[in-house]
């Protein structure tokens, strides 16, 4: 696709980029600078579409929504010192750690299983 048809079809697109963008709650992000961070991914990926495999628009939304993720891993997360929180917050804290889900082991989810050393 050479840049004038991608500049075409990126017109005819700019509803569904600000539309995703707007919906889109990555904090420390405003809106328009997510659309130009979709329209930089769709520039550089431009050459893999193929209209064989379906329509620009999915294309475009796939694009979009891998850029989205990878925005989102991105962000800081932001931890609070025990210390900064009142002994109410403390404790409803601690109360939503020991309510987490586990696996069959007893691991908490998302935490990750320590690996054995392997005898040689």
């Amino acid at each position: 696709m050479n840049s004038k048809e991608f500049a075409k079809k990126l017109k005819e697109l700019e509803n569904d980029i600000v539309a995703k963008a707007k919906s889109a709650k990555i904090p420390g992000w405003l809106w328009d600078d997510i659309t130009q961070e979709f329209r930089i991914a769709l520039w550089k990926k431009r050459k893999l579409y193929d209209p064989r495999r379906g329509s620009f628009r999915t294309f475009a939304n796939r694009v979009m929504q891998s850029t989205l993720i990878d925005l989102y891993r991105k962000v800081p997360k932001i931890r609070v010192p025990a210390s900064w929180l009142t002994s109410e917050e403390y404790e409803a804290a601690i109360a939503k750690l020991k309510s987490t889900k586990q696996t069959k082991d007893g691991r908490k989810i998302g935490v990750p299983r320590k690996r054995k050393a392997l005898k040689g």
